[in-house]
């Protein structure tokens, strides 16, 4: 009878040792630092998973769970990933980054068997993106230039600015007699104030100070504009090459618009897709 209440008392001890273990157990995943934020059907999503906790966030903690669900989803289907199947998979020294190359050449599988391979594109989608996004496409208009600068500073004398405005004035002159920028470059190789580039490259609308802008694009290809004064010096401006604004073809951008189209219609998939699996799934915030 002794002996029957005593191993009464012992159940009845071990039984309170297991709630209490319970207890102190919630109490501790709830109050550590590595405390759980969120379940995905019967797996846990920690808060030391979202790495920088300084800078938590939703967009993290959709990503975490998504993933979450991705995992589960490809192993429900028996997708698999072997370890020669990632490249210098032995390359690698740290045990979370070689679990993390699975886990997305895991998910990269799933998702080539239920987004990717059910994406067809024709010629006529493409043809109607282009004609609907063809601002997208537009060359924009350039020139390439030439310039003559002459700098002047703030601390110049009248004297001295007027002598730059005469160099400058005589530079043009020379030019407006079909002198080339090369032979001008020549004639003032040496001098430390007059500055000759005979070939900028191309430029488009807003490369240069707002003074320069309006003059390089209002000229014609060869011409040669009159002296530019600006707070930092004298210009001149020689157009060498005009083009003006137009479209890329569509056949120079057949590739181009169907990675566009491919990527509009994976991304709308993936949303159908991972919503699908979120509604069918348990999800629980404990943040």
């Amino acid at each position: 009878m002794i002996n029957r209440l005593k191993n009464k008392l012992n159940i009845k001890l071990i039984f309170l040792s297991v709630v209490s273990f319970c207890l102190l157990l919630d109490i501790s995943l709830s109050t550590a630092e590595d405390r759980i934020i969120a379940i995905v059907n019967d797996e846990f999503i920690t808060e030391s998973e979202l790495k920088d906790k300084n800078d938590f966030s939703y967009i993290k903690l959709s990503y975490l769970i998504e993933k979450k669900l991705q995992l589960q989803t490809a192993k429900k289907r028996g997708i698999t990933v072997q370890q020669e199947e990632i490249p210098s998979f032995k390359e690698i020294i740290s045990e979370e980054e070689k679990k993390e190359a699975v886990e997305q050449l895991t998910i990269f599988k799933l998702l080539n068997k239920d987004i990717k391979s059910r994406i067809s594109i024709n010629d006529k989608e493409l043809e109607e993106y282009y004609i609907l996004n063809k601002e997208l496409f537009i060359l924009p208009e350039e020139v390439r230039v030439g310039y003559v600068f002459i700098p002047i500073k703030t601390s110049d004398s009248p004297e001295n600015i007027n002598l730059s405005n005469k160099k400058i004035n005589n530079i043009l002159s020379d030019l407006k007699i079909n002198t080339s920028l090369k032979d001008i470059s020549m004639r003032y190789n040496g001098s430390i104030d007059v500055q000759i580039i005979d070939d900028l490259g191309a430029i488009k609308r807003g490369d240069l100070l707002k003074e320069l802008d309006i003059a390089a694009f209002s000229l014609r290809e060869g011409e040669i504009s009159d002296v530019i004064y600006t707070s930092s010096g004298f210009y001149i401006l020689k157009v060498l090459e005009k083009k003006s604004l137009k479209y890329k073809t569509f056949e120079d951008l057949t590739d181009l618009i169907r990675e566009k189209v491919f990527q509009e219609k994976s991304e709308k998939l993936y949303k159908e897709w991972i919503y699908n699996i979120k509604t069918s799934s348990f999800i629980e915030l404990r943040i």
